[in-house]
């Protein structure tokens, strides 16, 4: 018995002297890389993404698509998030001519807090291909 209160003692007493953890309410903040060419085939999307207690995934999203084009569990350097997307597949309509598509990213914490990007235009040309 005596050892139930010794060591209930010290689990309070470690609570008072931590603090009680810190609800996570804070949204991973995330910026979408502007692609600087026309994209065509296989390309490369990135977008930085930080948290104050992490970034468990980034998702990319098109405005052609109602479901995530792709996702990323690991940054690579610098918080830099990036996956390959074939714009043969993602963008049908491109087979036949240029488009413009509307991008963006969002980031997800572990508490499962979402910060989403702003939205970046793209040009897609898959013509001739």
């Amino acid at each position: 018995m005596k050892i139930v209160l010794t060591l209930s003692a010290i689990v309070v007493a470690l609570f008072l002297i931590t603090g009680c953890p810190e609800e996570d309410t804070e949204a991973p903040k995330v910026s979408m890389v502007k692609p600087d060419t026309t994209l065509t085939d296989t390309v490369t999307l990135k977008a930085y993404a930080t948290d104050n207690k992490g970034v468990s995934k980034v998702e990319f999203y098109s405005d052609v698509d109602t479901v995530a084009i792709g996702e990323d569990t690991e940054a690579e350097s610098d918080s830099l998030y990036s996956i390959n997307w074939d714009t043969k597949a993602g963008v049908p309509a491109s087979l036949d001519s240029v488009v413009t598509v509307k991008l963006w990213a969002k980031a997800y914490d572990e508490a499962g807090n979402v910060g989403v990007s702003d939205t970046v235009e793209a040009t897609v040309d898959n013509t001739g291909k």
